[in-house]
């Protein structure tokens, strides 16, 4: 079943725990990008986040997401990207997540963490977390990444490193112990060689959607 439609292009979906939704990421012909939910049988798509960047993730529970958001909203390099947004599903109550630093990809690990890099213009090769309890960013573990998401169970973080030997990696957010799952360089090297025989080394959607009320916006 189709559920998005053009001219709007629509990245990062995301089915929720429950099987029933999908949030997802949505770009208009002007340039303005929010965050969607909708039924996975189809139907009216529901705005939820303004200036999204990255679509958004699901909580555990499925009654809310985390979005990374934009500001200003068309920003020209990461040093804007400043705030984290949560919105719960069952009220449309948006809470700010403050920081002066600027977080990427953010991944809601358990239901009081959060999980996200350091992206900002002075940023480390680094992941963070955020403690709903404490309200503080720590460090969990200095690592270069690709690619990056929780385990299902919330207990590690898993991400792929690049450079010239790529590897699976996850570090537990309990102890921040760190464990190689398996390197990737054949697999890259292999899959080179397919798409470009000879080549010694890799190189280094949908409708315009209504919007709704901007719910009210409260500071956690």
């Amino acid at each position: 079943m189709q559920l998005t439609y053009p001219p709007a292009y629509v990245y990062y979906p995301r089915i929720s725990p429950d099987g029933t939704r999908v949030v997802y990421g949505s770009l208009d012909a002007n340039g303005n990008r929010a965050a969607y939910v909708i039924s996975i049988y189809g139907g009216v798509p529901r705005k939820i986040v303004e200036n999204a960047l990255f679509g958004a993730n699901w909580s555990p529970d499925g009654n809310s997401v985390v979005a990374n958001v934009a500001s200003p909203p068309k920003i020209k390099n990461w040093g804007a990207l400043q705030a984290l947004e949560t919105v719960d599903l069952r009220t449309g109550k948006i809470s700010v997540i403050a920081d002066p630093i600027a977080r990427g990809g953010v991944w809601w690990a358990s239901q009081n963490l959060l999980v996200a890099p350091d992206c900002g213009p002075s940023a480390k090769w680094q992941f963070l977390t955020y403690d709903f309890t404490t309200r503080k960013w720590s460090h969990l573990v200095d690592a270069r990444y690709d690619h990056w998401m929780p385990s299902l169970d919330g207990q590690y973080l898993y991400y792929t490193t690049g450079l010239v030997d790529p590897k699976i990696m996850r570090v537990r957010f309990s102890d921040h112990t760190v464990e190689e799952i398996t390197s990737l360089r054949d697999f890259v090297a292999s899959r080179m060689r397919l798409l470009s025989p000879g080549l010694a080394s890799p190189p280094t959607a949908t409708l315009s959607l209504p919007a709704t009320s901007a719910p009210t916006k409260s500071t956690t």
